[in-house]
């Protein structure tokens, strides 16, 4: 693959968000900002996130990968599922030593369940 061809491949799916994401921000301004009401602005919002990216996700991973790759990837879930069952069990060891806040306590097995350590910096 020569190199403007593999710029050309490498480049079209970080041209096609920022053309969606300035499409966003001109619709942002006050020229369309009576285009559409708040309200239909909100559930246009949360239908984008909830359906359409995950459907967009889910369509693009089914082009690429074959039963044979999942089957040959079958750690990967497994891993994961370890680390969720590992993390989790350690952090509700450290809620029942350290007894914080009823409010984090859920926050707090549930960061360590994913290992994302960062939150508690």
């Amino acid at each position: 693959m020569g190199f403007w061809k593999l710029l050309e491949v490498a480049s079209a799916p970080i041209i096609q968000v920022l053309l969606i994401s300035a499409l966003g921000a001109f619709m942002a301004t006050h020229y369309f900002h009576n285009l559409l009401s708040p309200d239909f602005r909100k559930s246009l919002n949360k239908l984008v996130f909830i359906v359409f990216t995950p459907s967009l996700i889910f369509a693009s991973f089914a082009k690429s990968v074959s039963l044979d790759d999942m089957i040959s990837w079958w750690f990967m879930p497994v891993n994961i599922g370890f680390t969720f069952i590992i993390g989790g069990f350690l952090g509700w060891i450290i809620v029942k030593l350290l007894k914080p806040n009823l409010k984090v306590e859920g926050l707090l097995i549930a960061a360590c369940s994913t290992g994302q350590s960062y939150l508690f910096r």
